[in-house]
């Protein structure tokens, strides 16, 4: 039984109509298409207060997919037409990125992976700031339950690289362990192995 995509909206100086909600649900509603497992959609819409900014309409949104994160962002005059401009820019790197998936499949040929996929599950953890402290210390606010999909150090470099992101967390297809590969300040890519003691 597929689980319906839920499409959570937010908005910072704006008030979220169910006109807008509508709207967000419905021009998202075609990423489905690309992937089964597409459980949630996280879209801000925000309002910049500033009467020089021309674009001031802004959406921003986040989709997980097979442990993968897609994010994008639009700005523009007009609210729906940012909404829209985000939800096609997510639809261009999913279709992207199930295009590469395909293509690497056809590489390797039909090799059956056996390897599990393992459940990562990130907890928000409430820190309370201590009285005297003057400084604001940053805060986990997100959590996030995905699968570490099977795949090489190769591929989960090329998914950086091809997605722009920070990070991707896989599950190393040769070692069965969960690494993770990050772009590091001096423009490499980092790969981080667990060592248990």
């Amino acid at each position: 039984m597929e689980v319906p995509m839920k499409v959570i909206v937010s908005g910072k100086n704006i008030r979220l109509t169910e006109r807008l909600r509508e709207h967000s649900t419905g021009q998202l509603a075609a990423i489905q298409k690309y992937f089964d497992h597409i459980n949630e959609v996280d879209l801000v819409l925000s309002v910049e207060k500033h009467k020089t900014i021309e674009n001031s309409q802004k959406a921003e949104a986040q989709v997980w997919v097979n442990g993968s994160s897609f994010k994008a962002k639009c700005a523009s005059a007009d609210m729906y037409a940012a909404i829209t401009g985000v939800a096609d820019k997510i639809e261009a790197q999913l279709k992207k990125y199930k295009e590469k998936m395909k293509e690497n499949r056809h590489r390797r040929g039909s090799i059956n992976r056996t390897a599990e996929q393992r459940e990562l599950t990130h907890k928000v953890v409430k820190i309370s700031p201590d009285d005297g402290e003057k400084k604001k210390k940053p805060r986990i606010v997100r959590s996030n339950t995905f699968a570490a999909k099977p795949m090489s150090i190769e591929e989960a470099a090329e998914q950086l690289r091809t997605l722009e992101q920070d990070f991707v967390v896989f599950s190393n297809a040769d070692t069965n362990e969960v690494n993770v590969v990050y772009r590091r300040a001096d423009g490499n890519i980092g790969l981080i192995e667990p060592a248990f003691k």
